[in-house]
């Protein structure tokens, strides 16, 4: 049996006062991967943020087509095509045309016969 005094007191564990090799090198190797970690995120990041350009590429201009549609039009895509080609004429734009019947077929409000002949120009 322990004999205690009572002005000792009662705790479960006894710290230590020194640190043994293993706890030393335990300690040393978990701050060793804690740098490299820290490290290789920096290092990963930096050359993450230096392989994208700043510059975005260049692209193709957007040109306007005139020819039919190479397949059924939307309702969605009728009034993009009625919005891009609100100069066109319709006697000469096939895709003007051909937005025009979807939208006429899908008795669409937006599409009304003053439309029909927006790019005509008097003279």
């Amino acid at each position: 049996m322990v004999s205690v005094d009572r002005h000792t007191p009662i705790t479960l564990f006894r710290p230590r006062k020194t640190l043994s090799l293993f706890d030393l090198a335990f300690l040393l190797a978990y701050l060793a991967l804690l740098v490299a970690g820290t490290l290789l995120y920096a290092v990963l990041r930096l050359s993450a943020r230096r392989s994208t350009p700043m510059i975005p590429p260049p692209t193709w201009p957007y040109v306007l087509t005139h020819e039919a549609p190479s397949g059924p039009l939307g309702i969605w895509e009728a009034h993009i095509a009625m919005r891009q080609h609100g100069d066109c004429d319709i006697d000469e734009c096939a895709m003007k045309r051909a937005a025009f019947t979807v939208l006429i077929d899908a008795e669409n409000p937006a599409s009304t016969r003053r439309r029909r002949n927006k790019g005509r120009r008097a003279g």
